[in-house]
């Protein structure tokens, strides 16, 4: 490569790889769609024959990850380290996805007029997986369903402090309890 087309590829996000990794995934999508198993090549390790079953992006990373299944075993194995795929005659394991467990937290809202509840409700509903379960003339309750309440932790924060977490299995009350609790620890001495 000269050096002035190196300099082109040089700190833009690893774009460069990702136009090296272009032909493993479209082979590995051509497999997914007709349903058949593929040899694939990894840096220093064995071949092994997987079945495909999605294609993840980390973008954190800026990585790209196979999702595979090999004899019944779900593996996540990052793209960039794929040296070669080749298609094979045999047809996909059967992937049954299991229905993951969801987790429920229960917020109540507090709002003083017909607009200021039309709003929150908008905010929440744009923002979480929620939905409305009971509705008074002050406050309304709603239900969040997700497989992890974590993910949605930080979330939660914005909507402080019109909306309160009720008690529950989940122990997000608690969590965020904990953390306002030790926020105050470092800001309550003078500096």
């Amino acid at each position: 490569m000269s050096e002035p087309a190196r300099e082109i590829f040089q700190f833009r996000n690893n774009n460069f790889a990702r136009i090296l990794d272009d032909d493993i995934l479209l082979t590995i999508t051509d497999a997914h769609r007709r349903g058949k198993k593929f040899l694939l090549e990894r840096e220093n390790k064995l071949p092994i024959i997987v079945t495909p079953i999605a294609i993840e992006t980390d973008f954190l990373c800026n990585r790209q990850y196979l999702v595979a299944l090999k004899q019944r075993d779900l593996m996540r194995l990052r793209v960039e380290k794929i040296s070669a795929v080749n298609i094979t005659n045999d047809d996909a394991e059967k992937f049954l996805i299991a229905r993951e467990k969801l987790r429920k937290i229960i917020l109540r809202v507090q709002f003083s007029n017909s607009d200021e509840c039309r709003l929150r409700k908008k905010i929440l509903t744009e923002e979480l997986p929620c939905r409305i379960i009971d509705e008074s003339d002050e406050k309304f309750i709603c239900l969040i369903e997700t497989p992890d309440p974590l993910q949605i932790y930080p979330r939660l924060w914005k909507f402080q402090p019109w909306a309160e977490i009720l008690p529950g299995e989940d122990g997000l009350r608690e969590r965020i309890k904990f953390d306002a609790l030790e926020a105050l620890k470092n800001y309550a001495e003078p500096v």
